[in-house]
């Protein structure tokens, strides 16, 4: 794709530099070799695999014997496997944990971001909790294991026709007689398609025309009336190379001239593009007709090999037959299709980002005009290329730098490997050594517990004697873990904890950084496609977007996590100070003692908080039912449970007192008979409360040196 062709738009798209483009970018065969090469090391492929965990020279190519020994162990050590599922544990803790901040940049911005804070909610926390979580473990998935990936950001609408009968009297109830007369005609049904079209543009005339056939044999018809099922933001993790094609020069998003974005479909899936989104018809049934293919064979070959079955094998694959990838990998019923992503500049000298539909398959006949499935000016109005980067490190401009954990460990797991399997190696060599066998036996007799081996003399059998030291295997993969664990910032007893924290703490913020523009994107589209009235009812308060918004202007989106917090330990310890040296330092009520004791409670036990916590009001309305409850118990005779330091002291003798006025039964028991049980249970009550309030009060006296007058 030439410099002019990437920066001019045009009505109809350049089909055919796109899909060079595509596969210069595809035919990276530097980037696209790591990457199989990770899913390798990752996954621990390699030729000659077998489901025994042994080495046998039947599995192994071109002759090759087992080394050492046919039978040999063949470990599959998941070294790098378990450092990834432990960076992305901590990552999603982050993420579900991390603190949402939207802030305005200036003082009148206040009122909307707190409207936008429940939009967000709305968003994160309810309607799409469970996609964005699942996008977010995939993307740190993809993030440790490549070393980058890349988030769309989209906005999805999709509409459902709901039937809805009709009969002659609503028609002409709605409509009038005429209408209803030319609906009833069949010699005026082009005039009544066109009459009904205008009603329904949605719906196609070939639908509109079966409709009314029905409604004139009948008298009654099923109208279909279109509904908005979604209408909704997304993002969608994408696997570098074979969901998103970048140029080897990609950097960023925003200096993107050109990126892919590759899915794959069902003819279902194309068959409602075309109804929904108004994808190209005949560019449908050519892919269709193409299902499975991804484009002219001898370009893909020329990244690969061909396997002797004729399949394409890229550089570095195991064979699919010991890798047992091959049915989770395939997309024979699937058509390839391919969304660009172009920064054009059209006549009047406005640069947008062009969307365009196509398939490698639609440009294989080398037609002057290739069909494509739909081209048009992406509307999204904060006008970037709707990606978000997550990238491992940052140590180049290229993203294709940015290296994973298997790209940086492999060479470790092929050392922790050579050890687990020269021990389980030399375990067998001491269970069972070689025999060595008098050259006059000839043959040696069957080997076992309790077998019987005739001899003539004492040395017809020995065994070969081994050095089975295990010691360096043992030192070895202990230093290997503790090294791996310090490169990426894992928890280990010997490495400290200030220097593993804040690695964390690093990679946690590059995280959320990237967190954040993806909610940057999803709230600007939200802004746009919501209308205000539905922002409204979302967020319970008035909204009206002003005509000339700008949501990056006016607004920070802020996401963070202190790595600390996952040390529980620490985090009492630090809370703890807070509750005992700086609240009583807190002379103008500053600190909310409310929030500081959910956080100790979310600190201890963050998943159990919910239950045993209480909202203030029903905190507040619970303990005013257990006094009433004391009373009630105490009219009928029952001593109350007595509690001894009680904090809530003060504000149980407020609501008893309250009770007792408000209660006219209670006043008459105690004034006809002042020495009687009730009264007695009720002065012992308010004693114990009245302990335990001044006992609170005598630490205020303590520390402030005076009784307060009120």
């Amino acid at each position: 794709m030439t410099q002019t062709q990437q920066i001019k738009a045009s009505d109809t798209p350049n089909v055919v530099a796109l899909a060079a483009e595509f596969k210069r970018a595809e035919d990276s065969t530097s980037a696209v070799g790591r990457v199989v090469e990770s899913d390798n090391a990752r996954y621990n492929r390699w030729e000659g695999q077998s489901r025994d965990g042994k080495k046998w020279d039947k599995n192994l190519p071109d002759g090759d014997q087992a080394f050492p020994w046919d039978g040999s162990n063949d470990s599959r050590v998941h070294l790098i496997d378990a450092a990834i599922n432990d960076l992305v544990d901590i990552q999603m803790t982050a993420f579900n944990r991390a603190n949402v901040k939207i802030s305005g940049v200036e003082v009148n911005d206040a009122k909307m971001a707190a409207v936008f804070r429940g939009l967000m909610r709305w968003i994160v926390k309810g309607k799409l909790s469970l996609k964005i979580r699942s996008e977010a473990e995939l993307s740190a998935q993809y993030q440790n294991h490549y070393g980058w990936c890349l988030g769309f950001i989209g906005w999805e609408q999709a509409i459902e026709d709901r039937a809805f009968k009709i009969d002659a009297a609503k028609i002409e109830e709605t409509y009038g007689t005429e209408v209803l007369e030319l609906l009833l005609d069949p010699e005026k049904r082009t005039a009544a398609v066109d009459f009904v079209e205008q009603l329904l543009p949605a719906v196609s005339r070939k639908k509109l025309r079966r409709m009314i056939v029905e409604f004139t044999k009948t008298g009654t018809a099923e109208v279909p009336v279109p509904r908005v099922v979604r209408n909704l933001p997304f993002i969608t993790a994408l696997k570098p190379y074979e969901e998103v094609v970048v140029p080897p020069e990609f950097t960023e998003p925003e200096r993107a001239n050109i990126i892919f974005r590759v899915d794959y479909m069902t003819p279902e899936e194309l068959d409602m593009k075309v109804l929904m989104e108004e994808w190209d018809e005949d560019w449908v049934e050519l892919v269709k007709d193409n299902i499975g293919q991804t484009g002219d064979p001898g370009d893909i070959a020329s990244t690969g090999t061909t396997n002797t079955d004729g399949s394409i094998a890229l550089p570095g694959i195991a064979d699919s037959s010991t890798s047992g990838n091959a049915e989770i990998d395939s997309r024979d019923n699937l058509a390839q299709v391919i969304y660009a992503y172009a920064r054009q500049t059209d006549d009047l000298g406005v640069t947008g980002i062009y969307e365009t539909v196509f398939s490698l398959v639609s440009t294989d006949d080398h037609s002057d005009s290739p069909l494509f499935g739909r081209h048009r000016l992406l509307d999204y109005a904060h006008g970037k290329m709707p990606f978000v980067k997550f990238v491992n490190e940052n140590v180049g401009r290229p993203i294709s730098t940015a290296r994973g954990v298997s790209d940086v460990n492999c060479t470790q797991q092929n050392e922790m490997k050579i050890q687990h399997d020269s021990l389980t190696d030399s375990t067998s060599l001491t269970t069972l050594p070689p025999i060595v066998v008098n050259k006059r036996i000839s043959s040696i007799n069957r080997i076992g517990p309790a077998q019987q081996l005739p001899a003539n003399r004492p040395d017809d059998y020995t065994s070969l004697q081994f050095n089975n030291s295990t010691t360096t295997a043992f030192v070895l993969m202990d230093r290997l873990e503790k090294n791996m664990a310090a490169y990426w910032g894992l928890p280990h007893p010997e490495i400290p904890r200030d220097m593993t924290q804040a690695k964390q703490q690093n990679r946690i913020n590059r995280w959320l950084e990237s967190w954040s523009e993806a909610y940057k994107q999803m709230f600007a589209l939200s802004i746009q496609f919501l209308s205000s009235a539905e922002i409204e009812r979302i967020t319970g308060a008035p909204f009206e977007a002003p005509s000339d918004f700008d949501i990056e202007a006016m607004f920070d989106f802020i996401l963070h996590y202190d790595v600390k917090e996952l040390d529980t330990e620490y985090n009492i310890k630090r809370l703890g100070t807070i509750a005992t040296s700086v609240a009583p330092l807190d002379r103008n009520g500053k600190l909310n003692m409310d929030g500081l004791i959910e956080v100790l409670v979310e600190s201890i036990i963050p998943d159990a908080a919910p239950k045993i916590m209480f909202e203030e009001k029903e905190a507040s309305q619970r303990l005013y039912e257990g006094v009433q409850n004391d009373i009630g118990k105490m009219m009928l005779g029952f001593e109350p449970n007595y509690v001894e330091n009680d904090p809530t002291a003060d504000t149980k003798l407020k609501f008893a007192q309250d009770i007792v006025q408000r209660n006219p039964k209670v006043v008459q028991v105690v004034q006809e008979d002042p020495e009687g049980l009730t009264a007695q249970l009720l002065q012992n009550y308010q004693k114990n409360l009245q302990l335990s309030a001044s006992q609170e009060q005598n630490k205020t006296i303590g520390r402030q040196g005076v009784v307060p007058i009120t």
